[in-house]
């Protein structure tokens, strides 16, 4: 069910997978974007179905939870935001986002355009995880009207810029014992919020380190 494709951002082709759905239904499908962690990094066009992707391929989720899904893999030595993952404190945002992340605005047009037919753009929905996680963030921040929700799993951002959030339902996850993300970054972006008034919808496992995505997902 995995569509391999490739964009190019300055000279740099990024790898992609895309999940559809077989069939012709006349339905629109909400559109999911998925950046995943470090870990799952390359340029093979496999690691980043590792979390999340596989498990919404199998036939239950397909029937229970149908959608196009999109997977951007990035480059071994780039990151989607220029941060480390394990800095207690945020910095600001950058003024120009990562070439990586770039390369996903630019691989959702090109998908949105493939199956325009079968894709609902009131339903775009975005989720990440660790890299992925600080990568959901700042690509909703910085372009809040093209998605429906957000939902970033153990990452953070900077919380001076969530006021551009106001019009998107965010969710959050973080486990409290991430020794790789500390969870304050998540405590801390929730925290700013709430201070401008935005129902954020947070969760918190208990004893759970940087693996949260388990539960997440």
């Amino acid at each position: 069910m995995f569509q391999p494709g490739s964009i190019q951002v300055d000279g740099v082709t990024l790898p992609y997978q895309v999940l559809v759905p077989a069939g012709r239904s006349a339905e629109r499908l909400p559109f999911v974007v998925f950046l995943h962690g470090a870990g799952e990094r390359g340029a093979d066009n496999q690691g980043q179905l590792q979390w999340f992707c596989r498990a919404m391929a199998e036939p239950d989720m397909v029937r229970r939870y149908p959608c196009i899904l999109l997977a951007v893999q990035c480059p071994k030595d780039r990151m989607w935001v220029e941060v480390a993952w394990s800095e207690s404190k945020s910095r600001p945002m950058a003024a120009e986002p990562s070439l990586p992340l770039r390369a996903v605005v630019a691989a959702m047009g090109k998908v949105e355009q493939e199956y325009a037919a079968r894709i609902d753009l009131d339903r775009v929905y975005l989720t990440g995880l660790s890299m992925g996680g600080y990568g959901s963030w700042e690509l909703a921040m910085r372009d809040p009207h093209r998605f429906a929700a957000v939902a970033p799993v153990c990452g953070g951002g900077d919380e001076r810029e969530v006021y551009r959030l106001l019009s998107l339902p965010v969710w959050t996850v973080h486990g409290d014992q991430d020794r790789a993300v500390p969870v304050g970054r998540s405590r801390s972006m929730v925290a700013a919020l709430q201070a401008i008034g935005h129902p954020v919808r947070y969760t918190e496992l208990p004893g759970v380190g940087h693996d949260s995505w388990h539960q997440a997902y």
